[in-house]
């Protein structure tokens, strides 16, 4: 197989080794939503923690939009939308001397864990949604394969851009990768946000 990557457009680049994709968005035009509107990243951004389920327990986090600010703001009606990152693979980010992942299995996904925790309120109700798998971009292939096994099986209604959301049943999407990809579950939310 072809080792490099193929340009789709000014942010989109495929891997020709293991079929990534990868989205280069500048994170300046993905503000949260306050007050029902999208609004600046305040400067500097929130700091704050978050309890995670095991095995992250109690991690420093930080404000960080990225593209989930979009499609949610899209497909739902929110009054507040705000998007937290871990403070240590930011840590590991910024530091030369953190060495790349490495394949630890013949597939090529990375030891690496991830957690996406999701709380959403409603007055005094809470519910939660969490994924989690191990080597968040080896999940990008396998997501992308079933939206379009989907859109192709019929799935989609008329042409243009969706949220994922938008166009699929999420439940069933999400299911649909687990458990070899990908982990969920739903609930009530026993997890906040610390001050």
């Amino acid at each position: 197989m072809p080792n490099g990557t193929y340009s789709l457009s000014d942010i989109e680049n495929i891997s020709l080794q293991n079929g990534n994709v990868n989205l280069s968005i500048p994170l300046a035009s993905l503000p949260p939503i306050a007050g029902g509107q999208l609004s600046p990243l305040p400067h500097p951004p929130e700091q704050t923690s978050w309890a995670f389920a095991e095995p992250f327990g109690e991690q420093d986090v930080v404000e960080l939009p990225f593209s989930e600010v979009v499609l949610v703001e899209r497909h739902l009606r929110t009054t507040e939308l705000h998007t937290y990152l871990n403070l240590a693979p930011l840590r590991d980010l910024r530091d030369a001397s953190t060495p790349a992942p490495q394949p630890s299995d013949v597939s090529g996904r990375s030891a690496q864990r991830f957690l996406v925790h999701a709380t959403a309120r409603s007055g005094h109700q809470m519910r939660h949604a969490m994924a989690s798998g191990r080597d968040i971009y080896a999940v990008s292939a396998p997501l992308v394969c079933e939206a379009v096994q989907r859109i192709l099986d019929g799935a989609g209604g008329d042409a243009g851009a969706y949220a994922p959301g938008e166009m699929f049943e999420p439940a069933s999407f999400l299911e649909a990768l687990a458990p070899t990809h990908l982990n969920f579950e739903v609930g009530r939310s026993l997890h906040a946000l610390r001050a």
